[in-house]
């Protein structure tokens, strides 16, 4: 396992480093300790952990299916709660360059629930997964694969 390195830079502002990557990521405390600077939070990093993390375990299904997986993206908002302060959810927001099968789409949710991050997250971290059409729009509530709680 690659070690990684954090080192303080002063004023709520980290270095992340990893072992054999030449690749550095800035990363600040909160916004209140280095004024406003825009460099992505610790909790920052765990979205994007987990949001690539769902698309590469849905790659392998969706190259085998004939997709290009370069042209597939997802949006993540965090939700943070308080006392004591911690990640309260994330909404997921799948956006696949063209409509899916249905079937294929419930494969790629299921898969996503695998992803090494996800089952990292304690059940208290809820995931709400939106699919949403290629012409902009969030399926509807009503949609059994739309609201998936992972």
């Amino acid at each position: 396992m690659a070690a990684i390195r954090v080192a303080g830079l002063g004023k709520g502002e980290y270095l992340f480093r990893k072992e054999g990557v030449d690749t550095a990521i800035s990363v600040q405390a909160s916004a209140s300790c280095t004024g406003g600077k825009p460099l992505p939070s610790p909790t920052d990093l765990v979205g994007a952990a987990l949001g690539t993390c769902m698309l590469a375990v849905m790659e392998s299904m969706l190259e085998r299916s004939g997709y290009d997986t370069a042209a597939f993206s997802l949006d993540i908002e965090k939700e943070m709660a308080d006392s004591p302060r911690r990640i309260a959810g994330f909404s997921v927001k799948i956006r696949p360059p063209c409509m899916l099968d249905v079937s294929l789409q419930r494969k790629l949710e299921r898969a996503a629930g695998l992803c090494p991050v996800t089952r990292s997250l304690g059940p208290d971290v809820k995931i709400h997964v939106i699919w949403e059409q290629p012409d902009g729009r969030a399926k509807n509530e009503s949609d059994p694969v739309e609201g998936l709680q992972l």
